[in-house]
């Protein structure tokens, strides 16, 4: 059955984002043997099928019991085995005068099944393959629902020939990444294609007495030559505790008119209390025209959360807020400077957006923004650097680029400039009462709400798909920027800047219709809804709409509830295991969660919220900084300070001090901060295991050079996870050695080919092959401050083959035993890889290599050398920046300008190194800005800049540059470079130098960036040459001189061991590394059903410590997945058994020793005595015949040291236990047990502890 007919296209979409899936969801009871008015081709409608016989759909049978309309309906169930259902058209349905797809789906069960909703258009044209439109569905209710879908939501898959030319309708439960599920069942009722006659919906909210009002206008079109009367009827839920009532309850709607419906939802005061607040019920307004339901909106309406209206500001700032800023203002130092930078940013409106943007005036941009990560050079993962107008350049190679998409990513940031400037000039109004600064910024408000609804929907491909924007090309980023546009509003709405008809058109124009936009693509468990729910939650409160608040809230699949639970970890972590899109995340929900305080609603106390900021403490590595794990660039604590400000007023937890404090408090503190903060602590967390987001985190103490190890075994991460199962990242004597290279941009090539693969990772790979997405298994976990352990498998990150990681953490070394396992039967090829930061040296007697497979990210493998061997071979990583190593970054312009920057011992000022810095003007004249890395943030900005220069005699010129948070350049002239030898320069005072660029205010923001060293040339001789700069220092009024770089590098490095075995072919080369630079690699490739690799990582100064390192006998079973190990050095002798797999409780020997725990170690010095044993999951440990442990009851994990030639016993312990113990100790007199003195008795050589003292002891540990 088929009708067509001439329609007009919709031009907007309904608004109220709960439903912008535009679905009507009417939880009914089963229906059986509706008698209704058959559906008829009425109007302007396109029938698809009213499923009276389903003849011609694959994979339905006829319903007749279960339907909503007529007699018959379309059967879909049993999904395992029929995973699709299909109707061809033939001929070819056209459906390009339609733009609305109306059907009823009935549900069995709501068990969040996900469906595929198909129309293939394929374009046999188009090589790149199947072309489609798509819209997903999730099977979250049960009874008839209603679906309303606009043709614009659906999404274009490559290049669909277009909606005139459909070849059939697709019902999918597989395919996309979806799963079918055993128990869907679906039953399909009249589906058609028609034009919509509502064109829009606007909601408005407010409270009439007590009672809170929704007034929903329909606006109406009318396509058709012929008046149209209409009546609207309401379909609500049982229960439903409002009432409708319809102010316009009949219509005519003239010939190719328009007109208006009015419906008002009352929600009674008795109606509103804290129990039901934000309960969200959905009732439908619908328009018969002769008999026919012909077109239908949601109306929405939720229980608002308090009784009564809200004085503004009340979005992330209230009137209590505002006085309280004014106080600290007044008496706390560091609160004035941040006030005064509000104040300084609105004072740069608008000269601050013209500079950046070379614009003579400002304006809006003429198009929505593009993504971001198409900003490189091609082929490379090198950001552009924008050169004004319109020219792009790449600063490596000097190529030039314009138009779209670059042009577009320069609009995307100026839409970003202008949220930002707006926001600025409605804090400067509400801190100053100034209306200067409200005026500015309504301007900018209304030139967006004049604007907003005529830029197109685009993705990042410029296609109009529900995950593209208006201003930006997402809807994540469109949420990003409407925060800070929501904020202003609200920050300067009761100004007299604005006129009622401006807060009309900017509530209804801009901000209703952005939370439309966002609402057109609910993203369920992701980073992008996360932001999605801050966009939406910014409108919804601004303007006090309940709908859009619970939405935020409370949607059962996309909301705050839901992503605390779906997508944060028990154990705090995001769902991605990237920590970049941890605080991604994070700072919308804490968006949220204050938006939510002021309304009276308390996000906080969520507990995988609080997880969300306690998680990242205890995963940091000894530096502060979080491991590269999955789609995660570098992350710093100190970084994410300005969250911790609401973390720590919301908690009041002393952990958090330790990453507040050691910057200047900025913005965030003033607006939601405590007035003054305790002293910075340093904190000394423990190994920790983190199960359900699945990462280990092994830590040992040495010094001053803590050794940490992160073992990744768990959930894949999403589309932003690495193929990475047991990988490993180990960080040593101050630095990150064993190297993950975390992310790349999206759009570099090396994202997937490298970034991505398995080889790429400290990890193992078989037959060549990246890993599947898995999730693999813990097997073991134990924490000592002497030892700890983690065992863990892979999963089924290959389908074969087995794998099972065993790492152990002392302060002396890291031991990695790897056992790989094949369940076929058959021989692989198993490549163990390690890619470590540093200058490789071995004895190897290595050669060309080219045996190495050339995909699956092998092809980034480059300068590979091999051999052959059977023995025990070692590789040592330096990581002393050798001459020539590079310093830094450079810059030059222009760009065919060749310049270095690096370490050198040719000349020192003081010391044995310095900086040189080489320049070659031969080709054109300019000038070199040679950069250092940022400085550690002091809480005071630096007045002076002292460095040692030795200058070559040249006549260019030389100028000094101190670049403040802001990027605004200071700039001292030292003028020409005329004298040889080195002399000690100091700057005046920094901010007295020419500043510019940033926000070039002449005030220093904190922190400083970089120092920078600008070389002109002065066009004379020489053009080329080389100097040298030692000692460059920052001068504080109060912190004193403050070393940047002095150019002295301590030698730290590691030596890789692993044990040999016959037919291992070692290779050696290099990978690349978190900035696309080379990273040395050493792989051990085996062909083997089951082979163990056993490796030792030694970190190091200079030279080695451990003298010896070789597997002892063991006892054990191999299905224990046992390894034995002794590691011997000058002052200790380890003998060490860790069990991966096999039970507690069974008796295995280690060498001559012997334990019946999972972890065993005995510790002695050169003459035999003893230093440390460490006994867990057991009850007895033996050593040369003689008991040295024993216990009535399992030890979870103990640790014994002998202090003072073993006078004085220290003992260690994690885990709650009770028992009755026997250590032997001869010569001791004193105990203690985790630093507390406790009582003890002998029993001969031995000290025994009664069993009261087993009570949970919890480690004390000092933060210094």
């Amino acid at each position: 059955m088929a009708h067509q007919t001439k329609i007009l296209k919709l031009t907007a979409g309904l608004v109220g984002p709960l439903f912008l899936l535009l679905l009507i969801s009417l939880a009914t009871p089963q229906v059986n043997h509706v008698q209704a008015t058959p559906l008829t081709a009425a109007n302007s409608t396109l029938i698809i099928d009213d499923f009276e016989n389903v003849a011609d759909w694959s994979g339905l049978t006829l319903e007749t019991n279960i339907v909503h309309n007529g007699s018959g309906a379309g059967r879909w169930g049993n999904q395992l085995t029929t995973k699709s259902i299909r109707k061809v058209f033939s001929p070819t349905l056209n459906a390009s005068n339609t733009n609305l797809l109306q059907f009823w789906l009935y549900s069995g069960v709501a068990n969040n099944a996900p469906i595929e909703l198909i129309f293939d258009s394929d374009n046999a044209a188009d090589p790149a393959g199947w072309d489609y439109y798509h819209y997903s569905l999730t099977i979250d209710w049960t009874g008839w629902r209603r679906f309303r879908i606009p043709l614009a939501d659906f999404t274009r898959s490559r290049n669909p020939l277009g909606w005139n030319q459909l070849n059939y309708v697709r019902f999918s439960a597989d395919g996309w990444g979806h799963t079918p599920l055993s128990d869907t069942l679906l039953i399909l009722d009249d589906m058609a294609l028609s034009t919509s006659v509502i064109s829009d919906v606007l909601r408005t909210t407010g409270y009439q007495g007590a009672n809170f009002v929704y007034t929903y206008t329909l606006r109406l079109a009318n396509s058709t030559g012929t008046t149209r009367l209409l009546t609207p009827s309401f379909s609500t839920p049982p229960g439903y505790p409002f009432q409708i009532t319809a102010l316009t309850p009949n219509l005519t709607l003239p010939a190719n008119g328009t007109a208006q419906a009015v419906v008002r939802v009352t929600v009674p005061a008795s109606a509103i209390t804290p129990q039901t607040a934000l309960t969200l019920y959905h009732a439908a307004v619908i328009l018969w025209e002769a008999g026919v339901d012909i077109d239908s909106a949601v109306l929405d309406a939720a229980v608002p959360l308090a009784a009564g209206a809200r004085s503004r500001p009340q979005l992330l700032l209230n009137t209590d807020d505002l006085a309280r800023i004014q106080s600290w203002k007044t008496s706390q130092l560091w609160a004035s400077t941040a006030y005064t930078h509000v104040i300084q940013a609105a004072d740069g409106w608008p000269r601050t957006f013209t500079q950046t943007y070379y614009l003579t005036d400002w304006a809006l941009p003429p198009e929505g923004g593009q993504w971001s990560m198409w900003y490189l050079c091609s082929g490379s993962g090198t950001y552009l650097r924008y050169d004004p107008p319109g020219i792009h350049v790449c600063p490596t190679t000097g190529q030039t680029y314009a138009g779209w998409p670059y042009d577009q990513v320069i609009y995307g940031r100026m839409h970003s400039s202008l949220a930002q400037a707006a926001l600025n000039l409605g804090l400067a109004y509400r801190f100053t009462s100034s209306t200067r600064y409200a005026t500015s910024a309504a301007a900018i408000l209304r030139a967006y709400a004049d604007r907003y609804l005529t830029y197109p929907y685009h993705d990042i491909n410029n296609q109009p798909n529900r995950s593209g924007g208006r201003v930006q090309a997402q809807t994540l980023d469109e949420s990003i920027w409407l925060v800070p546009i929501a904020w202003a509003y609200d920050l300067i709405a009761d100004s007299p800047a604005l006129t009622a008809n401006d807060r009309t058109h900017i509530e209804r124009d801009l901000l209703q219709a952005a939370a439309t936009t966002i609402g057109r693509y609910p993203a369920g468990e992701s980073n992008w809804q996360s932001w999605h729910n801050a966009g939406l939650g910014a409108v919804g409160f601004t303007l006090d709409d309940p709908v859009l608040i619970a939405q935020a809230l409370r949607d059962p699949n996309n909301g705050f509830d839901f992503q605390m639970q779906h997508s944060v970890s028990s154990d705090g972590f995001w769902y991605e295991g990237s920590w970049s899109y941890h605080f991604f995340a994070l700072s919308a929900h804490r968006y949220l969660a204050e938006m939510a305080a002021r309304a009276g609603a308390n996000l906080y106390n969520n507990a995988r919220l609080h997880g969300m900021f306690a998680a990242p403490l205890r995963f940091a590595m000894p530096d502060g900084n979080l491991p590269l794990f999955n789609d995660s660039g570098s992350v710093s604590l100190i970084g994410q300070d300005s969250l911790y400000e609401s973390a720590y007023q919301r908690y009041g937890e002393a952990q958090y001090l330790a990453v507040l404090g050691q910057r200047t408090r900025g913005r965030d503190a003033l607006l939601w901060g405590v007035e003054s903060l305790p002293a910075h602590i340093n904190l000394n967390p423990p190994s920790t295991l983190f199960p359900d987001a699945g990462y280990a985190v092994l830590r040992a103490d040495h010094g001053s050079a803590p050794v940490y190890a992160a073992l990744h075994y768990g959930p894949h991460g999403g589309g932003h996870g690495h193929y990475d199962k047991l990988g490993l990242i180990l960080f040593a004597r101050g630095m990150v050695m064993g190297v993950d290279p975390g992310t790349q941009s999206y759009a570099a090539p090396t994202h997937n080919t490298w970034d991505k693969q398995t080889i790429a990772h400290n990890t193992v790979v078989i037959d060549g092959r990246t890993q599947a997405e898995a999730t693999g298994a813990l097997h073991r976990f134990t924490a000592l401050p002497g030892l700890s352990m983690t065992a863990a498998d892979a999963g089924a990150a290959y389908t074969a083959t087995n794998l099972l990681r065993t790492i152990l953490v002392s302060p002396d070394y890291v031991l990695d035993r790897f056992r790989v396992r094949a369940t076929d039967g058959h021989l692989h090829a198993v490549d163990w890889i390690y890619h470590n930061a540093g200058t490789p040296t071995t004895t190897l007697p290595l050669t060309a290599y080219h045996g190495l497979p050339t995909a699956n990210g092998y092809q980034h493998l480059t300068h590979t050398l091999a051999v052959t061997t059977a023995q025990d071979w070692q590789i040592i990583y330096g990581t002393t920046p050798p001459p020539g190593t590079p310093y830094g970054n450079i810059w030059t312009s222009p760009s065919d300008i060749t310049a270095t920057f690096t370490f050198n011992q040719e000349q020192a000022f003081q010391g044995s190194g310095s900086g040189r810095l080489t320049y070659d003007f031969t080709s054109t004249s300019g000038y070199i800005m040679y950069n250092t890395p940022q400085p550690p943030p002091l809480d005071e900005a630096p007045q002076r800049l002292r460095l040692a220069l030795r200058g070559d005699g040249s006549s260019n010129t030389l100028a000094l540059r101190v670049y403040d948070a802001t990027e605004e350049r200071f700039s001292c002239s030292l003028g020409a470079m005329n004298w040889s030898g080195w002399r000690v320069i100091t700057t005046t005072n920094i901010v007295s130098c020419t500043h510019f660029l940033g926000n070039n205010d002449g005030f220093f923001d904190l922190p400083v960036k970089q120092v920078s060293i600008q070389l002109d040339s002065a066009g004379g001789s020489p053009v080329a040459g080389a100097f040298y700069v030692d000692d460059i220092t920052l001068l504080y009024p109060t912190a004193g001189d403050q070393l940047v770089e002095d150019f002295e590098i301590e030698p730290r490095g590691l030596r890789l061991q692993m044990l040999g075995e016959t037919g291992t072919t070692v290779v050696m080369g290099e990978g690349l590394g978190p900035d696309m630079k080379p990273v040395p690699f050493a792989l051990a490739r085996r062909q083997a059903v089951t082979t163990t690799f056993a490796s030792l990582l030694e970190p190091i100064s200079s030279t080695p410590f451990i003298s010896s390192f070789v597997a002892l006998p063991t006892n054990a079973p191999v299905t224990d997945e046992a390894g034995a190990f002794a590691v011997t050095s000058p002052h200790f002798e380890d003998h060490l058994l860790a069990v991966a797999a096999g039970p507690a409780g069974l008796r295995r020997t280690f060498g001559a020793a012997a334990c019946d725990g999972t972890l065993c170690l005995v510790r002695r010095s050169a003459a035999q005595q003893l230093l440390r044993l460490i006994l867990a999951d057991g009850t007895q440990l033996e050593g040369t015949g003689t008991t040295l442990i024993h216990s009535q009851a399992m030890l979870p994990g103990l640790q014994v040291d002998y202090a003072n030639n073993g006078a004085s016993l220290q003992l260690h312990t994690e885990m709650a236990f009770r028992s009755s113990l026997h250590i032997w100790a001869p010569t001791a007199s004193s105990v203690f047990v985790n630093e507390r003195t406790r009582a003890f008795t002998r029993d001969g050589n031995y000290v025994v502890i009664a069993a009261d003292y087993w009570v949970y002891l919890p480690v004390v540990r000092r933060n210094e």
